[in-house]
């Protein structure tokens, strides 16, 4: 025979076991006949994901909940968003079971929400209006350059310097004396130019002829370089302009298009 209060002890533990057993077997009820209730789904356009098709949900999502609803045997209601924004607070607000769009799945998001397996992966592409200059100007400006005046200015040089000693000593040629002599001085300064040494018929004109041609080399040479100075800042100055790394310092000017109402 127990006493008193070993009775009443007792009597306490088992009222409390049976209290602990109620609560999952009440819960385990709860769940059954929620689980008979239509599911509540609410959706949102982003197509291809979900669309509307005058009126009707369709698109991948929506297809695809549709197969897994019927092949399940699960019975539910369906409801179109009026934004983005507000799919995301019946969800949080649980006045919606399912939410059917394209959203994107990230670290905070998974964090509020469960998601499915993701059904497709994008990529973020950056789309900058392109401010360079048109071929022509750019030709212009190579044209109109420093560099490029020097070019012009060492050619006249050459001329004076080299073409003209030749034409005043090969000018008495028999050959060139019953020409006028602004054609011998066009025609000397063509040779000389064209890197032609036909034209001489002394030695001291070839010798001159020979030091125009270093002239031109030097000169080629110089336009050359000119050229490849260019070529290559272009090239370095598309490297500096791409975005390596996507952070607000990179971005905080630059203006960005976008579907509205979607992440």
């Amino acid at each position: 025979m127990l006493s008193r209060s070993v009775r009443l002890t007792i009597g306490a533990l088992c009222s409390a076991l049976l209290t602990a057993e109620c609560i999952p077997i009440s819960q385990a009820q709860d769940l059954t006949a929620e689980a008979t209730d239509p599911v509540d789904v609410i959706w949102f356009p982003n197509p291809p994901y979900a669309l509307n098709e005058k009126g009707i949900p369709a698109g991948f999502e929506i297809d695809l909940w549709r197969m897994i609803a019927e092949s399940r045997q699960i019975p539910y209601r369906i409801r179109k968003a009026d934004s983005f924004e507000d799919l995301l607070a019946a969800i949080s607000s649980n006045q919606a079971d399912l939410a059917i769009s394209g959203v994107l799945i990230n670290e905070n998001r998974s964090k509020a929400f469960r998601f499915s397996f993701p059904t497709a992966s994008s990529d973020l592409k950056i789309y900058t209006v392109n401010n360079e200059e048109p071929t022509a100007v750019k030709l212009l400006r190579v044209l109109l350059s420093r560099e490029v005046l020097l070019i012009f200015l060492g050619l006249i040089l050459i001329a004076c310097i080299f073409a003209l000693p030749v034409w005043m000593m090969e000018r008495h040629r028999p050959d060139l004396a019953d020409e006028q002599k602004r054609h011998q001085l066009v025609l000397i300064l063509q040779k000389t130019l064209l890197l032609s040494t036909d034209h001489t018929k002394r030695t001291k004109t070839r010798l001159i002829s020979i030091a125009s041609l270093f002239a031109r080399v030097l000169l080629t040479a110089y336009f050359a370089s000119y050229i490849l100075k260019v070529a290559s800042s272009e090239q370095l100055t598309k490297k500096q302009n791409l975005i390596e790394e996507i952070n607000f310092e990179t971005l905080k000017d630059t203006t960005f298009a976008a579907i509205p109402g979607y992440i």
